[in-house]
């Protein structure tokens, strides 16, 4: 069975699922951020960046859409056009058309404003959106690599003088954030390794791992984490910390 995970930010509704019994469900898990803390603020642009990526693709997707369906085309056939009979294009468009697929309107305060030049950039959206459907295979990676910039900040506005830096959670948050400053590889130099054991769970960092990819991005680098595991870190820094 697969277990749900259910984010939530301190609202009332959101508790913890119980059994008949009154005990909570381990089929169901849940983890409140604590908007008081440091975390919040970083955790919510790395969901709507995260989610403006897949609304940015979905634009193109739209419009194509429209289109097709127009000169009598089924959606099966669209994504065949697109696709071929690759599995994990297949698969790749399939979840994009899952999603909310009608695009949002731009806000205008998110306007691009430069102080220095005094006049906004301005930037042409469905031409990036296409841009962006287009060459995923290329620019996908990069996207996942910049989720680290979550660890990055949340590393760097933690109090790190006060935390023990023989502690293995912290540690860990430590080579996950100086991966990121490395292109996204773990650099475990010799500054990095009096930072080990570096341990989150399951989860290790070894000496052995320099050079390794922090995220799995689908290149030939193989990985280690996965964009939903900053979240999981994270919090549970902040419930063992903050």
């Amino acid at each position: 069975m697969r277990v749900k995970t259910v984010l939530c930010f301190n609202k009332p509704h959101c508790t913890s699922p119980e059994t008949v019994s009154g005990k909570p469900d381990r089929q169901d898990m849940e983890f409140k951020f604590d908007r008081s803390k440091l975390f919040y603020p970083f955790v919510i642009n790395y969901i709507t960046s995260l989610h403006g990526k897949l609304e940015l693709m979905s634009r193109d997707f739209y419009t194509k859409i429209e289109k097709a369906i127009a000169d009598g085309h089924s959606l099966d056939d669209f994504i065949k056009h697109y696709a071929g009979d690759d599995p994990k294009h297949i698969k790749f468009f399939q979840d994009i058309l899952a999603s909310n697929i009608k695009p949002t309107v731009l806000l205008g305060q998110l306007a691009l404003k430069s102080e220095q030049r005094q006049n906004h950039v301005e930037i042409s959206i469905p031409e990036i959106a296409k841009d962006f459907v287009d060459n995923h295979e290329y620019l996908l990676p990069f996207q996942i690599r910049a989720s680290g910039v979550l660890l990055i900040m949340a590393y760097e506005t933690s109090p790190d003088i006060k935390y023990d830096k023989t502690d293995p959670l912290w540690n860990f948050l430590y080579h996950c954030r100086n991966a990121i400053a490395h292109n996204g590889k773990f650099n475990i130099d010799d500054r990095g390794k009096k930072r080990l054991p570096a341990k989150w769970g399951n989860l290790e960092i070894l000496e052995s791992m320099h050079g390794l990819n922090l995220f799995k991005d689908g290149t030939d680098n193989p990985g280690f984490l996965s964009p939903g595991d900053p979240l999981y870190l994270l919090y549970d820094i902040e419930q063992t910390y903050l």
